[in-house]
Formats: structure tokens, sequence, C-alpha cells
């Protein structure tokens, strides 16, 4: 049922529909683990707009951004450190931003490469996407210190999974 629903989003544009995919934004969200030492957290405030066409992947693009203030740890003080000039510098920079450059098939998922946005310094990036249940999922892993922003010394302990959930509106 899950890859059904995610077929037949995919095929309208077959039938010569345009496919922008309006995504619920108050519902999606981002999930990360800063793997180093298990810190979890999410981040709302999403904006996005996803336009598939199976039959002309290039011309597909996947285009989000989520709110830097909208970081949740579970704890206020860290949220607030995390926010501060010394790591997402939140005030100056007040969103992360993903623009796909292409998106190809990939077995049964698909990989939407691009660039991901954070803190004013852009790097290339590739999310996997899959249906989950009802919801469309993108993961990746970054690091952190690849943004300029170094929790942990060393790249590899800055090394953060993440993973964005547009549920089905």
């Amino acid at each position: 049922m899950k890859k059904t629903i995610f077929t037949l989003m995919l095929l309208i544009p077959i039938l010569g529909l345009s496919q922008e995919v309006k995504l619920n934004t108050k519902t999606a969200s981002v999930s990360f683990v800063f793997e180093a030492d298990n810190t979890k957290g999410t981040i709302t405030g999403i904006t996005a707009s996803i336009a598939l066409n199976p039959m002309n992947l290039g011309s597909s693009v996947i285009k989000g951004s989520a709110l830097v203030g909208a970081i949740d740890t579970g704890n206020k003080m860290r949220n607030k450190h995390l926010q501060s000039k010394e790591y997402f510098n939140a005030e100056k920079y007040p969103t992360m931003n993903f623009t796909s450059s292409s998106i190809t098939k990939d077995g049964d998922d698909y990989k939407a490469n691009g660039t991901l946005t954070i803190k004013g310094i852009t790097k290339e990036v590739s999310f996997t996407l899959k249906m989950e249940g009802e919801d469309m999922v993108f993961k990746t892993t970054v690091y952190a210190s690849d943004f300029n922003i170094e929790v942990k010394k060393g790249r590899e302990k800055n090394k953060v999974s993440v993973k964005v959930t547009v549920p089905k509106s």
C-alpha cells in the first residue's frame, strides 16, 4: 500500500498533469541524531515544495527550509546554546535550506542530490527518498563541522544523522 500511494503520486505527471506536491508544513519535521553523544532533536518551521516527474526526473525539483530557531533537543538551555553565534547563529542565519540539483531512481527508492546551506555555508549532499508507512521520508548524514558548527573536535565526531518526514496531507 505504501509504495502504491507513492507510485500513484509519481504517475500523475505521466498523465500530462503537473505534479507539485503541497506539503502540510505544520506536521512535517526534521529529526536528527548527533551521533557522538546520541543527542536527539527536531526542527520544525518547515517550508517546502516537491515537483516530481518520473518520466523526466531531470525536471524534478525539491526545495525546503527549516527554521534554526525551532531546534528542540528537549533541553531549553541546550537549544538556546545551539542557536547562539558559537553554533548555528540563528540571528544571522535563521534558516537551513536544501535545493535539489538532480533526482535519480535508486532501486525502489529515489536519490535527491543537491545543496544544503547551513550558517551561510553550502555543501553538496544526497538524500535517499522512500515511503515509510504514509510518510515520505528523506535521509542523509552530514557533519556539523562542515558547516562551521564544531561541537566536538574532529570531523567524524560531528556526524549527524538527519531524517526529514513529510506526512501525507
